[in-house]
């Protein structure tokens, strides 16, 4: 721990700390991103649920008709 370094070490070390590690800010971004993306599809999902939902109430009101048969609405058949 208490090495002395020579000059050629002590100059590498010296360009170490200069050096960034771009690494942590493209994870931390990526994360950030990923809630945004997380947050927005479970709002989108609420919606679609609570679509769903409001046209099944509707439907409930609505006759039940057989698809593809005739049905009239005049008086005489």
């Amino acid at each position: 721990v208490n090495m002395e370094l020579n000059e050629e070490q002590q100059t590498r070390a010296a360009s170490f700390s200069i050096m960034c590690y771009e690494g942590n800010r493209l994870l931390r971004d990526w994360k950030q991103r990923k809630e945004k993306l997380t947050t927005k599809m479970a709002a989108t999902t609420k919606m679609l649920v609570k679509a769903t939902k409001q046209r099944t109430a509707d439907n409930r009101d609505r006759a039940d008709f057989p698809v593809g048969k005739r049905v009239s609405f005049s008086s005489t058949s």
